[in-house]
C-alpha cells in the first residue's frame, strides 16, 4: 500500500511539474516552425544572390508577424514591384516569417536567425508586442509535444498547411465568433513572455543597424469596431519601450475597402498590392536612406 501511494505521489509530482514547465516555459518547441524559417531565410538569400549576379545591390526586407502579414507578403516579386513603383531605388529582396496562431515565442527561432543574416529592414506587427499563447493553450500544446515525442512523431502546432497557404476564413463566422476563437488561444497584454521577447529583439536589431519598422495590416472596418486599434502615437508607450534610432512605427491609418478582404481580418492575397502600395509609399524615404 505504501509503495502504491509513493508511486502515485511520484506520478502526480511529475504531472504537476510538467504542467508548470509547459505553462511558463519559453519558447514553445516546434521543429516544423524552425524548418520553415530556415527555408524562408534560404529563399531570401537566393533572391539576394540573383540580384548580385546582375550587378545590383539588393535591399533585404523580412516581414515578421502573423497570418495577416503572410497574406500581404507571400510573393517576393509582388513586393519588389510595389517597392519599385513607390520610388525605392534599390531592388528589394524579401521574405516573411509568419505564423497563424501564437505570439512572438513561435517566431523566436526565426528571429534568432536575423542576427546572422543581418537584413536591412525588419517589419514587425504590433500584435507581437501585445499577444501570446495563454496558459491553458501552453498546457495543451505541452502535452501534444510530449505525446509526439513518446510516439516518435515530428511535433507541429497546427499543421504544415499554415506556412505556405494564405488564410481566408470567409464571412460565415461572425466578428464576435472570430474574436472569441482567437481569445481561446491568445492572451492580450505585455506581461507574457512573447511581448518581452519581441521588445528585446526589436531593440537588438535596431542596435545592430537594422531598420525596424512597426507596421500594422489593418483589419476590416467591421472587425475594427470590435478590436482596439493597435497603431498610433501611443504604441511605444503601451508596448513598454521607447522608440530609438532605427526603430520606428509606420501606420496605415484606415482599413482598405471592404472588398479587399477575404474575411473579417485578412486581406485577400490577390489584393495584397493595395497594402503594399500604401506601406511602401510611407516608408520609401526611410528605405532610400539605407546605404
Amino acid at each position: 500500500m505504501k509503495a502504491w501511494l509513493a508511486a502515485t505521489a511520484i506520478v502526480a509530482t511529475v504531472v504537476i511539474g510538467a504542467l508548470l514547465i509547459f505553462q511558463f516555459a519559453t519558447p514553445m518547441p516546434s521543429e516544423t516552425d524552425t524548418k520553415f524559417f530556415r527555408a524562408q531565410a534560404a529563399s531570401l538569400q537566393s533572391q539576394e544572390r540573383s540580384f548580385r549576379a546582375q550587378g545590383l545591390k539588393p535591399l533585404s526586407i523580412i516581414f515578421l508577424g502573423t497570418s495577416r502579414f503572410k497574406n500581404v507578403a507571400m510573393k517576393p516579386d509582388q513586393i519588389a514591384a510595389a517597392a519599385k513603383a513607390a520610388g525605392i531605388r534599390r531592388p528589394v529582396a524579401s521574405t516573411f516569417l509568419a505564423i497563424n496562431w501564437g505570439g512572438f515565442e513561435r517566431l523566436s527561432p526565426g528571429a534568432r536567425m536575423l542576427k546572422k543574416f543581418h537584413p536591412d529592414v525588419v517589419v514587425m506587427m504590433p500584435e507581437l508586442f501585445f499577444e501570446d499563447f495563454n496558459r491553458v493553450t501552453r498546457v495543451q500544446l505541452g502535452f501534444r509535444y510530449l505525446q509526439s515525442k513518446l510516439w516518435g512523431q515530428e511535433y507541429y502546432l497546427f499543421g504544415d498547411y499554415e506556412f505556405r497557404e494564405p488564410v481566408c476564413w470567409g464571412f460565415k463566422v461572425s466578428p464576435e465568433q472570430r474574436l472569441s476563437i482567437s481569445d481561446r488561444w491568445i492572451s492580450k497584454g505585455t506581461e507574457m513572455p512573447g511581448p518581452g521577447m519581441a521588445r528585446e529583439t526589436a531593440k537588438r536589431l535596431a542596435a545592430q543597424g537594422t531598420l525596424v519598422l512597426i507596421a500594422d495590416v489593418p483589419v476590416s472596418k467591421t472587425l475594427l469596431k470590435y478590436r482596439p486599434d493597435l497603431g498610433g502615437a501611443s504604441f511605444f508607450k503601451r508596448a513598454g519601450f521607447s522608440p530609438s534610432t532605427n526603430l520606428a512605427g509606420k501606420w496605415i491609418g484606415h482599413p482598405l475597402p471592404d472588398e479587399s478582404y477575404c474575411d473579417w481580418a485578412h486581406i485577400s492575397p490577390d489584393r495584397a498590392h493595395e497594402w503594399q502600395n500604401a506601406f511602401f509609399g510611407q516608408v520609401a524615404e526611410d528605405l532610400n536612406r539605407i546605404d
